[in-house]
């Protein structure tokens, strides 16, 4: 590809084609964006510009030429502090901080840049400090990073404040707030030209021996870390696991003696299947604790797991001896000995036998080759909607494939929308046409019947109903608010998967081209005897099924997948669905005729085989409604009436105050900046599910953060408008979708964040769960641009 033609190009045609590289860039055409930069390059060397650019797109390919574009970048224009960082940025990434360190500290001399953000570098100049031992420069760099953002780092902890569970993750926040408010409150010393000039080069393991405040923030640090890892375990996933080992290190470099980090990091890597890694760390600890009974119970089980009978039983007999030598925490329990005696019984007889497995013995890709392929008995394929169209073509590694969370997916999605920036952080799509006229709109006749912007037509989703004698279902059972159901398999009498009736977190976004149905949390979970239930069972449970959106939108729909190839809802025996925890499920089951008797928990049941298991398919992609299931929901549930009359104002501001996460911080300014708007504050937690469905239905404008309030927005009427508030790191096209069916005027708004990303992660390991800041004065500007006042 030779894009530029010709010997010479004028000034103004050489920035243009830098331009063009930025853009290859970003779509991650990254070898057209070199071949440009370096094209650009051979007709005007001695800009700078392009270099660092060129830098940024060799990086992921060769970090050497990338140093070195940095470095010709810094020696044709000295004062660009972009280069200086991104050049920090390449060298910490191939460990070399002491080098990393002086080319952050320049780039904060450089500040005056308009382009750059020295906060950014404050931030990175600590983590090097970090990966050195260097804690009190390192903690002086992030008290600098959030200072200016100390309204919202406060906002966040007095919200910690009222919190007062024992659960991980009600301790992982505690303990952080208790960091960051300790952090602020630190007094360092200060030297006159750069953060590295800051006395004392505290190590980790004296990060205390400074000051007794010091002491106190490293040991929440600690905790912070412990809990967030233990947290992230518990809930499972390769990602999860990944980030959970990242945190357990990183205590240990406060903590090195802590026997409980010893284990659960081993415990961490064992989950992740590198029992090496697990057995060295374990060592590690006895090297601190020698003979100590938990780590040799720990080793014991790891070389259990590598079927290695006889020095387990070895491990786990020299367990048994020993009594417990240091103090636990008080969330430990002391050593149980019959415990271990259980164990080594456990193992005994695996000399004799070949090791035994529960996991499903076959899989499926589809229903239909199942059903075609074995011809089993008394079974029924209902074909409703075959796949009329082919996924997209593999875009990126399946094996870094993050599920809902993948950037390249996500970005293709986004672009079907025609995002457009209005100014001051507001967007809007090119479907999205302003109206505001919603009086004269009959809300029974929506034409919901084709999509208002053509280009979200995705890969059909096929539709059918299985029958499956004596089939098997299985799901995770929901433990607490954040550990939900996050998988669901649908297997057969022989113990086969049905992949296309299965899922699990991380999930997959429409049209992504990566499947991988062996790597289900199903192989990796254990399996009891599943219950036998007599009867016909209808199989409902979702992921997330505890939740509104995931309600509504991925599991309601499916008992209208039976209703429309004839079976009759009165004909099924059990609904094996989600626990009804919630007002809105049991509601929402009566209005459809659907008794709570006959419902079967799946958190009370979790793994069951019917005598009939009757499996509608999804009702479509994960989170994603499809035209017919809006419809479906509209024509259920709008006829609904509240028991009593309610207000109904036409202007509604949506809180999320009683919400564990993705609250907006700031939410009482930004109510007061909205009440001259004529906004009311509704709190849907209060309201009856037939109050929340009136309560839509004649609003004429909606603002609420991304939440699973913002699912009512299926009962407006055309020409409604809804303006979403969101963090700048989870920006999601859930909300988006039901605003483009119903020709709803959508926006939305992005907050601010913190530019310091090691408090941010800190705070919000997942940015599923980032809290949102609202700039009053953005939002009221907003209102303006949308005429309401």
């Amino acid at each position: 590809m030779n894009i530029i033609g010709g010997d010479r190009l004028q000034p103004g045609y050489i920035k243009s084609y830098n331009n063009l590289g930025c853009t290859l860039a970003k779509l991650d055409r990254l070898e057209e964006a070199i071949q440009v930069y370096q094209q650009a390059i051979a007709l005007q060397p001695d800009w700078a510009i392009l270099h660092n650019n060129l830098g940024q797109a060799l990086f992921e390919q060769s970090p050497v030429l990338a140093v070195a574009a940095y470095r010709r970048a810094i020696a044709l224009q000295p004062d660009l502090a972009l280069a200086h960082y991104n050049l920090g940025k390449a060298l910490q990434l191939q460990g070399q901080h002491q080098q990393a360190i002086g080319c952050f500290e320049q780039a904060m001399k450089l500040a005056f840049d308009p382009a750059f953000d020295p906060a950014i570098a404050l931030n990175d100049l600590s983590l090097s400090w970090i990966a050195l031992g260097h804690w009190q420069r390192a903690l002086a760099g992030f008290q600098a990073a959030i200072i200016s953002q100390k309204l919202i780092i406060q906002a966040y902890c007095d919200w910690v404040k009222q919190l007062s569970g024992q659960d991980e993750l009600t301790q992982a926040r505690i303990a952080c707030a208790q960091f960051l408010q300790g952090l602020l409150q630190l007094q360092f010393p200060v030297a006159d030209d750069s953060v590295s000039d800051l006395t004392g080069d505290l190590t980790g393991d004296a990060i205390g021996d400074a000051t007794d405040g010091l002491t106190g923030v490293g040991v929440a640090l600690a905790q912070t870390y412990w809990h967030w890892g233990n947290v992230l375990t518990a809930y499972g996933g390769k990602a999860q696991y990944q980030q959970a080992e990242q945190y357990y290190q990183q205590a240990l470099k406060l903590q090195p003696d802590d026997l409980n980090l010893h284990l659960n990091l081993a415990n961490c890597l064992v989950k992740q299947e590198r029992f090496s890694a697990a057995l060295w760390v374990c060592h590690l600890g006895l090297a601190i604790h020698p003979h100590h009974p938990h780590l040799y119970a720990q080793l014991g089980h790891i070389l259990k797991q590598q079927q290695q009978w006889a020095v387990a039983i070895a491990y786990y007999q020299k367990a048994l001896e020993k009594p417990a030598l240091v103090p636990w925490r008080k969330r430990v329990t002391q050593p149980d000995h019959l415990a271990v005696q259980q164990r080594v019984i456990n193992v005994e007889p695996c000399f004799e036998s070949t090791h035994q497995s529960n996991y499903p013995a076959k899989i499926y890709q589809t229903t239909q080759e199942w059903f075609t392929t074995e011809h089993p008995p008394n079974s029924q394929y209902l074909c409703l909607q075959p796949v009329l169209q082919p996924a997209l073509p593999a875009s990126h590694s399946s094996d870094t494939c993050p599920g809902l969370n993948c950037s390249p997916c996500l970005k293709r999605i986004f672009d079907r929308f025609n995002l457009i920036h209005l100014g001051n952080g507001v967007h809007t799509w090119q479907g999205s046409k302003p109206s505001t006229d919603t009086s004269s709109t009959d809300i029974s006749s929506t034409d919901i019947s084709s999509t208002g912007n053509t280009k979200l037509a995705i890969a059909s989703f096929p539709l059918f109903i299985a029958v499956i004698p004596d089939g098997k279902a299985w799901a995770t059972p929901q433990q607490n608010s954040w550990q939900i159901c996050n998988a669901i398999a649908i297997l057969t009498d022989k113990h086969t998967l049905l992949a296309d009736l299965s899922r699990d977190y991380p999930g997959q976004l429409p049209d992504c081209p990566h499947s991988h149905p062996d790597r289900h949390r199903i192989f990796s979970s254990t399996l009891t005897a599943p219950k036998p239930i007599q009867g016909r069972v209808a199989a409902l449970a979702g992921l997330s099924g505890h939740n509104y959106f995931h309600w509504m939108v991925d599991i309601l729909p499916r008992l209208e997948l039976l209703r429309q190839h004839g079976v009759d809802w009165e004909s099924i025996d059990w609904f094996w669905i989600n626990r009804l925890d919630h007002p809105f499920q049991r509601e929402t089951l009566s209005a459809l005729g659907i008794s709570p008797t006959k419902v079967l928990e799946s958190d009370q049941h979790p793994y069951i085989q019917a005598d009939q298991l009757v499996v509608p398919s999804f009702a479509g992609h994960l989170g994603w409604l499809d035209p017919w299931a809006l419809e479906f929901l509209r024509n259920a549930f709008l006829s609904v009436r509240p028991s009593s009359q309610v207000d109904s104002p036409q202007r509604i501001y949506i809180s999320r105050a009683q919400a564990d996460h993705r609250r907006v911080l700031n939410e009482a300014e930004v109510i007061h900046a909205l009440l001259p708007f004529g906004f009311v504050p509704v709190t849907l937690e209060t309201l009856s599910f037939a109050e929340q469905v009136a309560l839509f239905a004649r609003a004429d404008v909606v603002i609420a953060p991304h939440g699973g309030g913002l699912t009512n927005i299926l009962f407006c009427r055309p020409g409604t408008t809804v303006v979403e508030l969101v963090s700048p790191h989870y920006i999601r096209h859930y909300y988006w979708v039901i605003s483009d069916r119903l020709h709803l005027n959508h926006y939305f708004l992005a907050g601010e964040t913190l530019t310091c990303n090691f408090i941010r992660q800190l705070m919000y390991p997942s940015s599923l769960t980032e809290d949102i800041w609202i700039d009053s004065a953005a939002l009221q500007r907003l209102a303006q641009t949308l005429n309401l006042s």
